[in-house]
């Protein structure tokens, strides 16, 4: 098991768009509700892991950035009810799948209350240390590197 962990994030507007749409949430200790990060700390990997979370809202089409805060905070809030790690990759599996999916019906929700935001859209990356094993999920064309 790794015993302990250093993560963090950065976002960036890049060189297309005059404002950024990235929303990433970190938490480097589910069990003790670790959210944010510092630089070079190091902390011990809990029971249930750590997650880091990346939505990048659509450049292009209408309210990217919210789509892709509603994403971020949707799978924030599905890691906060977490409270036992799922035993088999398959289940991990699973509740990763089952976080992309509450993400997707929460945008379309709030399209369907805020006709302003028709057709937003985000694209979705999980990532879940736990134990020695890392389980990647997405939803759209973001790329995660090991």
């Amino acid at each position: 098991m790794i015993q302990k962990i250093a993560l963090f994030g950065v976002t960036d507007v890049g060189q297309e768009r005059s404002h950024n749409e990235d929303n990433f949430v970190i938490c480097q200790d589910i069990s003790s509700q670790s959210w944010g990060f510092s630089r070079n700390k190091t902390i011990p990997l809990g029971d249930l892991g750590a997650v880091l979370v990346v939505a990048d809202g659509m450049g292009g089409t209408n309210a990217g950035e919210v789509a892709s805060h509603l994403a971020q905070e949707s799978v924030q809030v599905a890691f906060q009810s977490l409270t036992d790690a799922p035993k088999s990759t398959k289940d991990r599996e699973k509740f990763l799948i089952k976080c992309i999916h509450d993400a997707h019906d929460s945008i379309v929700e709030h399209q369907h209350t805020h006709l302003d935001t028709a057709g937003m859209g985000t694209t979705l990356v999980i990532g879940w240390i736990i134990g020695r094993e890392l389980h990647v999920a997405w939803s759209g064309d973001s790329r995660v590197y090991v």
